[in-house]
């Protein structure tokens, strides 16, 4: 059987986590999970799920003790190894990183058109 204020305890240590390493917000620990969305792999993805119904389990003494201590355990152990490995400034960096590139592809491609047209038009 799970300690409820432990798993209380490391449910808010992730939502802490995902808040800072991944910039989500969101009420519960499924809010957070379905907005941080495509940038979690998929074993986290189905670690959260995992958390969220032993989570909605939680407020009912019958089916909490249908949970798993060591699904969930394992579950935590998953977010948490990827979230160590995320770095916050690093992503933003990558973000601005890529951003960057495609502004500069795509006015290359437009002034690469208009020389294109220039040139067909005979203007140059």
């Amino acid at each position: 059987m799970i300690d409820q204020a432990g798993f209380d305890m490391r449910v808010s240590n992730v939502e802490t986590a995902l808040r800072d390493k991944v910039g989500v917000g969101g009420r519960d620990l499924g809010a957070k999970l379905r907005r941080a969305g495509r940038r979690l792999p998929k074993r986290v993805q189905k670690a959260g799920r995992v958390l969220t119904e032993a989570q909605a389990r939680r407020g009912i003494p019958k089916l909490w003790l249908q949970v798993d201590p060591e699904t969930t355990d394992r579950a935590f152990d998953d977010i948490n190894r990827h979230l160590d490995t995320v770095n916050p400034v690093e992503r933003r960096k990558d973000l601005i990183l890529g951003l960057t590139g495609t502004i500069a592809f795509n006015l290359l491609l437009v002034l690469a058109f208009l020389i294109f047209v220039l040139k067909w038009q005979a203007l140059i």
